[in-house]
């Protein structure tokens, strides 16, 4: 070899050291970027998007992905960073079975760089996905994620790619890196579990006496609701409405809102007692309590005014519209059905007063007298009806030698 080529070498040498050196630099600067941007207490999640973060503005016109594959062969993308023109795979997830020879090779953690995935027959059965995800070239890194699951650091490109050694040797120092990482937030993960499971156990007899306590409590409040609930329908009696509807009616006196009462009873009940025995007017006034918990509105106060008679205070609702929130019940009841019990009527049906609230009435109790009168009359009228009370003073006269059964 004569002087010039020697030289001519020697230069080549020198450029291929320099250029090293300055991937190595490069390469340094990327991981002590990524290193310092990890925090003590992030989850593997977290760690897994800070780093892919950082490779993407490495790789700008790559993908770059954070994939999972299972011991089953099922692929999960876990986390994406996407230019314009590809697709985000973010929760993307793939049954690699069908492309054996590829997954074993990531299973081996084996890395692959592929500059044209059409010219590999491995990728054959994956044309498809290659085509939606928009992938031509991928540069796949794998790394050990956990016990039964293998990771995956992915450069995807769109174009024909020759994968170079530096990209190659920068993927794989960063997925080197993201292992250490993964471990290392899995053991913080552990550690924080065992801390709190130390603290559960520290705070064991002290949970003991606050149960014992939530206990007492507990009785003390079931009392309260039984004192204030009906114990055939559970609903409230007639203590516990007063209670609920004073606060409601009070606001509504003062600003001037709009509320109706409704007083409610069941048709020739006696009837059906004295026909069919108590047991089947129980079932009866259950089936009407069902209805009107379902019809009813969180701000309705309702409750078992006493044998077949019940009451429902309504807010923010004029009389009008009062008479049809009363008709939808009365509706209900009329299709209902009595099924199972022998001897019993197939169905039964309720009569209803309404009275809207006035400047006349100073309190509950009389707003709840004309709608009880109003009440009389679909009795005496008929039955099965609703009665809006049209007086805003005065009251409805029922008939002298009416019963409300």
């Amino acid at each position: 070899m004569n002087t010039n080529s020697r030289v001519e070498a020697l230069s080549i040498k020198l450029d291929e050291s320099e250029s090293k050196r300055l991937h190595l630099m490069d390469l340094l600067d990327l991981i002590q970027e990524i290193v310092h941007s990890l925090n003590a207490g992030m989850s593997i999640n977290e760690v897994i998007h800070t780093t892919l973060k950082r490779l993407f503005k490495k790789f700008p016109n790559h993908r770059v992905s954070y994939s999972t594959v299972s011991g089953k062969g099922v692929l999960k993308v876990l986390e994406s960073f996407t230019p314009d023109q590809m697709p985000d795979i973010k929760g993307v997830e793939a049954d690699l079975n069908v492309a054996d020879d590829y997954l074993s090779r990531l299973q081996s953690h084996e890395t692959l760089a592929v500059e044209d995935v059409y010219k590999y027959t491995m990728f054959d059965v994956l044309h498809d996905a290659m085509k939606a995800g928009n992938t031509r070239a991928v540069l796949d890194v794998p790394l050990s994620h956990s016990d039964d699951l293998v990771g995956i650091i992915c450069l995807d490109s769109s174009e024909r790619h020759r994968w170079l050694d530096d990209e190659i040797q920068t993927v794989t120092e960063v997925a080197a890196l993201l292992e250490v990482s993964i471990r290392e937030a899995k053991i913080q993960a552990e550690r924080q579990a065992m801390a709190e499971r130390l603290a559960d156990h520290a705070l064991h007899l002290e949970h003991i006496v606050q149960e014992r306590t939530m206990e007492l409590e507990k009785a003390k409040t079931e009392a309260e609701e039984l004192a204030r609930s009906d114990p055939l329908t559970g609903l409230n009696n007639r203590r516990a409405f007063y209670q609920d509807v004073g606060p409601v009616f009070n606001l509504a006196q003062r600003s001037g809102f709009p509320f109706s009462v409704l007083m409610m009873d069941i048709d020739w009940f006696k009837n059906i007692n004295d026909t069919h025995g108590h047991d089947v007017g129980d079932i009866v006034i259950c089936m009407l309590a069902d209805v009107l918990r379902s019809t009813a509105r969180k701000s309705d106060v309702i409750a078992r005014w006493g044998g077949e008679e019940f009451i429902i205070a309504l807010s923010e609702v004029s009389g009008p519209s009062a008479v049809e929130y009363a008709e939808k019940i009365r509706h209900k009841v009329s299709t209902l059905s009595i099924n199972g019990v022998r001897e019993a009527p197939h169905s039964f049906t309720v009569s209803v007063g309404v009275a809207e609230l006035n400047g006349d009435i100073e309190n509950i109790d009389a707003l709840i007298a004309p709608a009880d009168k109003a009440l009389y009359q679909a009795k005496n009228t008929g039955r099965d009806k609703v009665v809006l009370d049209q007086r805003r003073t005065g009251h409805v006269a029922p008939s002298e030698t009416f019963s409300k059964d």
